[in-house]
């Protein structure tokens, strides 16, 4: 009897060492907002932890905030990002930006952004923004960081430190329709104004 409770006791010790020096998740990701809501846009998490990896798809213009929670103190604080930026809108990107807000920062080595066809034409980098433009716009999808793994791209690097632990930090996603294609769609939705206030005056 002594021996069991003795056995019982040791590895309810042993059990308690393993979590206090299991480490900690470093951060959380806790879903996607829009600017505007479409059911037609949509964010796929496929990453974890001090890896995160997306894919973000826009079927509407707008912008897609990724939020993180950080999750201990005692890990690292940094992460690798990545994300496909998907183009399901039926206009081209002029641009794309990557925006973090809530602390963190980007840190070198930067990664890269990399349209499928388009062409960059530039990419402004600071603490907390990313901006590339096209000289020759992208209207099926930009790898922001290396989400698919070929030659030559890389992930970029995320510092959270600054952020405490148990708060938030975010992730701000914007893809800019090219001025020709932004002119197209603007004179689209004036049509459909037009039309749904005839309707209206016929009623």
């Amino acid at each position: 009897m002594k021996s069991s409770i003795k056995s019982l006791l040791s590895g309810a010790a042993l059990l308690a060492a393993a979590l206090a020096t299991a480490p900690a998740q470093a951060v959380q990701y806790t879903g996607a907002t829009f600017s505007s809501a479409s059911a037609s846009n949509s964010v796929v998490s496929y990453g974890a932890d001090a890896a995160q990896s997306f894919d973000v798809n826009f079927g509407v213009l707008t912008a897609a905030t990724l939020n993180f929670i950080t999750m201990g103190d005692e890990v690292a604080s940094t992460m690798s990002f990545n994300a496909l930026v998907n183009n399901f809108t039926g206009y081209n990107f002029d641009s794309l930006t990557v925006k973090l807000t809530g602390g963190a920062v980007f840190v070198t080595p930067n990664g890269t952004v990399t349209p499928t066809f388009g062409v960059v034409g530039g990419t402004g980098v600071s603490e907390d923004l990313v901006s590339s433009w096209f000289s020759t716009g992208e209207g099926y999808a930009v790898n922001f960081g290396n989400p698919l793994a070929p030659d030559g791209q890389a992930d970029w690097a995320i510092d959270f430190s600054a952020v405490t632990s148990g708060s938030t930090f975010g992730i701000t996603v914007t893809a800019v329709p090219e001025p020709e294609s932004y002119a197209m769609m603007l004179a689209g939705l004036g049509m459909m104004a037009g039309i749904a206030r005839r309707r209206r005056n016929r009623m």
